[in-house]
């Protein structure tokens, strides 16, 4: 009876490794071929991208949408909806990919396409001095600062659960001090924690000189470090031209000015970036994801620094 016993267990041990075994070789490998990363897929989809740190987890969104994605996992969270992909989202050289299938099959029809806010053609074609946003604003310049994410959205969550969301609003009152100590006019996007969508974010520009988003980067890897300011080509018109002269003011006066290191001016998609009639651009201060850039974050005197340096990129442009 015992031998029986051990020759069923010992088979039952054997028929459970052989479909393990066969359970897990087909599951299909990660190709890169087949692959898109959701940094691309951001672009393309004009959408935010941030790592969550304490959910290990990366995620796309909009004003309406989201997505979330654990590398090794099989499963997305579209919406709150869980959907299976052919092979799991995965890390390779500081990105996170996902299937190019499920990508063209799910992800792209999730997100809404965005509509461009047209600015009446009077403000469109003479230089502005003024701008009503909730108040009148009568000055030679007015500035719009938009610190990223807010209310429901947290933006990335990074190291010691840092809310990106409250370090966007951190800079930005700074960087609105030193605008309003100067004279030039500012709006603010949001000035607590309060959710915006981007559409009304970009609304609020019109009419303005330029519009500053602050935002702090993340992905899945600790390592990368560093600043960048983003800016949307479009099809290279005078207000695209602008924006590249705006964030190459801008990154000049950071890389000069801190120790951070300098990942310089970038192409990107963004609604906020698309969507606007006037000079844009989105500052990535730093790294969530990167001790080191949250240690030299966490130095009030430092955010201080930051921040001036910035106000004084935004001057320079104004004043050429």
């Amino acid at each position: 009876m015992i031998g029986k016993i051990k020759f069923l267990l010992m088979f039952s041990f054997l028929l459970t490794s052989l479909l393990g075994c066969s359970l897990f070789s087909n599951r299909k490998p990660a190709p890169l071929n087949e692959s898109i990363s959701l940094s691309q897929a951001a672009e393309d989809l004009s959408v935010y991208v941030y790592w969550d740190e304490s959910h290990q987890s990366a995620r796309l969104e909009d004003e309406s949408n989201f997505a979330i994605f654990e590398p090794g996992s099989y499963t997305a969270s579209l919406n709150g909806a869980p959907a299976q992909m052919n092979f799991s989202a995965y890390h390779h050289e500081g990105e996170i990919f996902i299937p190019v299938a499920f990508y063209q099959q799910q992800l792209k029809p999730l997100f809404q396409t965005w509509e461009p806010v047209v600015a009446p053609k009077k403000i469109a074609q003479e230089k502005v001095t003024r701008i009503q946003v909730a108040e009148k604003i009568e000055r030679e310049f007015v500035v719009v600062i938009d610190p990223g994410h807010g209310g429901k959205d947290p933006g990335a969550v990074g190291i010691n659960n840092v809310y990106e969301k409250n370090l966007n609003l951190d800079i930005s009152k700074r960087v609105v001090k030193y605008l309003e100590a100067s004279g030039i006019g500012v709006v603010m996007t949001r000035s607590d924690d309060t959710f915006i969508s981007l559409n009304k974010r970009a609304e609020m520009a019109t009419g303005a000189n330029c519009f500053v988003s602050i935002h702090f980067n993340s992905v899945g890897s600790s390592s990368p470090s560093g600043f960048e300011v983003w800016r949307y080509s479009g099809d290279g018109n005078r207000r695209s031209k602008r924006s590249l002269d705006l964030a190459q003011k801008i990154r000049h006066k950071i890389k000069n000015g801190t120790p951070l290191r300098d990942r310089k001016v970038k192409d990107k998609g963004l609604k906020v970036l698309k969507s606007t009639t006037v000079p844009a651009v989105l500052v990535e201060c730093g790294f969530v994801s990167n001790a080191k850039d949250m240690q030299w974050f966490s130095s009030e005197n430092n955010r201080e620094k930051i921040s001036h340096l910035i106000y004084q990129g935004i001057v320079e442009f104004l004043e050429q």
